[in-house]
């Protein structure tokens, strides 16, 4: 009987110590290290290695090394995600190896579009900045040649000052916020404010204003605000005209009475006399006579 129980014992604690070790060996953490390159074959610092599906990760150092402990049962299943900005994310599954070296490549996609938030496409540029936009329809409204006037009175913070009202003088001064010209960009060219100014305003589909942080992507010289102008482009569909035209009838509101010649005579006369020059310098009495006589103002 007791030899009976002993066996039992032993089996028990058989059994005990074998799960234990399995146990211990799941438990047991597992380094995974590598190098992350780039296509040249330089080291990459700075790489996001993440455990996909967990919170474990760690980052590549100044030689592109990094380091990660796994756990023992995760090995074969375990999937890394490399990842770094301008550069294309990349899954390796580990499938039992602790070395792995890793290429990433650039991301044409993500480059690209930084390129294009600056000069590129125009949709209200920044969503988040100060911004301020008008169409064609607005714009229009205001008939006038100088298509920078018509801006007067339509964008908060748009300063549009005439200087001159000479026919077919393009002399105005514009601003934002009471700062300098701003930089002026029409299809993604800068150009000077003359080039915005002889723009024909039925040619542009939208002008935008882009203050503050918002014209910080052009730089520099974006210091005093942006002025994004789009123009517009061929569309698909039937063929459409349109025409515009203006005229207009100019009469003096009020004419001034002016003196016949007698009376001009008589006062230039007096003029004469005054001054000390003798009343008969430049006219008579028989020119005065004779203005009377034959009338007219000439």
């Amino acid at each position: 009987m007791l030899s009976h129980y002993s066996h039992s014992f032993l089996f028990l604690f058989f059994v005990v110590v074998g799960c234990a070790t399995v146990l211990a060996e799941n438990d047991r953490q597992q380094k995974i290290s590598g190098v992350v390159r780039d296509q040249s074959g330089e080291p990459l610092p700075g790489v996001n290695v993440v455990m996909v599906g967990t919170n474990t990760g760690t980052m590549s150092n100044i030689d592109g090394v990094f380091n990660l402990n796994v756990s023992g049962d995760k090995l074969d299943k375990a999937e890394l995600k490399f990842s770094l900005i301008g550069f294309a994310s990349k899954n390796v599954a580990l499938k039992g190896k602790t070395v792995v070296n890793v290429t990433l490549s650039e991301d044409d996609q993500i480059l690209d579009e930084v390129v294009v938030v600056g000069y590129g496409t125009q949709k209200k540029a920044t969503l988040t900045g100060a911004v301020s936009t008008i169409g064609t329809d607005e714009l229009t409204v205001t008939p006038t040649s100088n298509v920078q006037n018509m801006l007067a009175g339509k964008l908060p913070g748009v300063r549009i000052q005439q200087r001159t009202g000479e026919p077919g003088s393009y002399d105005a001064k514009m601003d934002i916020r009471g700062l300098g010209t701003p930089l002026v960009v029409i299809d993604g060219v800068v150009r000077e404010v003359s080039d915005f100014q002889r723009l024909e305003a039925n040619d542009i589909e939208s002008v935008s204003v882009l203050k503050d942080a918002s014209a910080a992507i052009y730089g520099m010289r974006a210091s005093n605000g942006v002025l994004l102008v789009t123009t517009r482009k061929g569309e698909s569909g039937k063929t459409r005209i349109d025409y515009t035209g203006s005229f207009g009838f100019q009469n003096p509101s009020g004419l001034p009475d002016v003196l016949d010649a007698a009376q001009y005579a008589e006062l230039v006369r007096e003029a004469d006399r005054n001054m000390g020059r003798g009343i008969n310098t430049t006219f008579t009495e028989e020119d005065v006579a004779r203005f009377r006589r034959e009338g007219g103002t000439d």
